[in-house]
This record gives structure tokens, C-alpha cells and sequence, in this order.
């Protein structure tokens, strides 16, 4: 046989050819492929679980927060059918300079700088309305003038309630947000 036979150099081309084949099939790195999608599938998955169970917490929520709410209207309703809120227990009346009373418990305790409001709400049933007032940096080098003060608050004003609290320390201070709720009968 010659080398220019053409019936070799196909054999020899086929074969190279097959072998490339199958050396280019090897070095194909399938099993990241299919692990990179099992992880991303895995993702996913989680993803969705993550929030529906966000989607149940915020419906748990707003369950309780309606709830307490019910509570709140029927102590009052108690309240005010019992004549208690009649005898001056005051809790459910109106406080209309409450952030004046959160100043004068600041100065009180030697709480510097005072206090400012940053967020007041107000949320209205047909009996009740709920306020908020909402302090974001009350700060002091002394913690035990930060919880002087909320004592204070609490002791100034009737019926008000803590919903939110966190104290975290900086590097020469200490730095509190706090929310204050009071419930008032509508009148």
C-alpha cells in the first residue's frame, strides 16, 4: 500500500475523528453542570418556602396586632362601663403634650441632649385611637439615664405602652430607639 491511498487516509480520518469525539465528550465537565443546576433549583426552592413563611409571619402579625387592638377597645369599653376611667384611673384619656412630658422626664433624670420625636402615628378605630410616637436616637453616655427616663414616661404618662425597643452602645455612648403607644378613647 502507497500512502496516498485514499482508502487508508479515510479509515485513519474516521478514527481521528471518533477519538476526538469521544476526548471532547470527557473533557465536557458535566458534573458542575449538573450540580450547578441542582444548587440553583435548591435555591429556588428555598426561595419560595423563605417567603411564604414571610407571607405567613406578616399574616400572624397582623392577627395579633388586631387582636391586641380588640383587647385594647374592650377594656376600654370595660372600663368606661365600670366607671373606672370615670374614677381618674386615666389611662385611656387623651394626652395631647405627650412629647412636652417626654421632654420634662429628660430633664428630669439630666438625660442631654433631650430627646426629639422623630415619627408620630395615629391609628383610629370607631372607640379608640392608638398614637405612636417614635424616638430614633435617644442617646447618653449613661445607660441608667436612658431607662430613668423611659421609667419616667412611663410614670408621667397613664396607660402608655412600649412596643419597640433596642439599645445598642456606640463607642462613647450608648443609643436608644423606642416607641411609645397610647391608646385614647375617642371622644
Amino acid at each position: 500500500m502507497s500512502d496516498g491511498d485514499p482508502k487508508i487516509i479515510s479509515v485513519s480520518r474516521s478514527e481521528l475523528a471518533a477519538r476526538a469525539a469521544a476526548q471532547e465528550q470527557r473533557n465536557r465537565p458535566r458534573i458542575l453542570l449538573v450540580m450547578g443546576a441542582v444548587v440553583l433549583l435548591a435555591g429556588l426552592v428555598f426561595l419560595f418556602v423563605g417567603r411564604s413563611s414571610l407571607g405567613e409571619a406578616k399574616d400572624d402579625r397582623r392577627r395579633e396586632f388586631n387582636s391586641a387592638r380588640t383587647v385594647l377597645i374592650q377594656e376600654a369599653r370595660l372600663d368606661s362601663f365600670d366607671g373606672s376611667a370615670a374614677q381618674g384611673d386615666g389611662r385611656f384619656d387623651s394626652v395631647p403634650n405627650f412629647t412636652t412630658l417626654a421632654e420634662n422626664a429628660a430633664q428630669s433624670v439630666g438625660l442631654t441632649p433631650l430627646p426629639t420625636l422623630s415619627r408620630q402615628s395615629e391609628d383610629r378605630d370607631d372607640e379608640l385611637i392608638i398614637r405612636s410616637y417614635r424616638y430614633d436616637r435617644v442617646t447618653s453616655r449613661d445607660v441608667e439615664a436612658l431607662f430613668a427616663w423611659v421609667a419616667q414616661v412611663e410614670g408621667m404618662v397613664p396607660g402608655v405602652e412600649i412596643t419597640n425597643l433596642e439599645l445598642e452602645p456606640a463607642r462613647t455612648q450608648w443609643q436608644l430607639a423606642i416607641t411609645f403607644v397610647k391608646p385614647e378613647l375617642s371622644p
